[in-house]
C-alpha cells in the first residue's frame, strides 16, 4: 500500500497538472462492500486515511465531489447488488455512479471554464 502522504502528494500533483492544462477535476469517492453493509462501522477501516485525504484535497481545491457510498444508498443498492466482490462495482452501481457524477457536474455548471 502507498503511504498516505505519498497518496496525498500524488493526488495534489494530478490536480495541479490537470489545471496547468486548463482541465478541471471531479472526484467520485470509492465505496466497498463492507462500507455498504448495514450495521457495519463507518470508521476505523484501514482505508479511512486515504478516503480522508481524497476528501480534504477535494475541499482544498474546490473540486466537484460525489460520495460513492451515498450514491449506492440513494439508489437503494445492497452490497450484493452493488459489488462483484469486496470493492468492484457492478453495472448497476456503475450506472448509478455515472448518473450521480453527471448530475453533480451539471449542478456545478460543467462544462465551463476550469479553475
Amino acid at each position: 500500500r502507498v503511504p498516505v502522504e505519498q497518496y496525498r502528494q500524488n493526488l495534489a500533483t494530478l490536480v495541479s497538472q490537470a489545471r496547468a492544462r486548463t482541465v478541471d477535476v471531479a472526484v467520485l469517492t470509492p465505496c466497498n462492500r463492507p462500507l455498504l453493509t448495514e450495521g457495519a462501522p463507518q470508521t476505523g477501516w484501514p482505508w479511512d486515511a486515504y478516503f480522508d485525504a481524497l476528501e480534504e484535497l477535494s475541499q482544498q481545491h474546490g473540486l466537484v465531489l460525489v460520495q460513492g457510498c451515498q450514491v449506492a444508498r440513494s439508489a437503494g443498492l445492497n452490497p450484493e447488488d452493488a459489488f462483484l466482490d469486496e470493492m468492484h462495482p457492478t453495472a448497476v452501481l456503475n450506472r448509478a455512479d455515472g448518473d450521480a457524477v453527471a448530475d453533480a457536474l451539471s449542478a456545478a455548471g460543467w462544462p465551463g471554464s476550469p479553475h
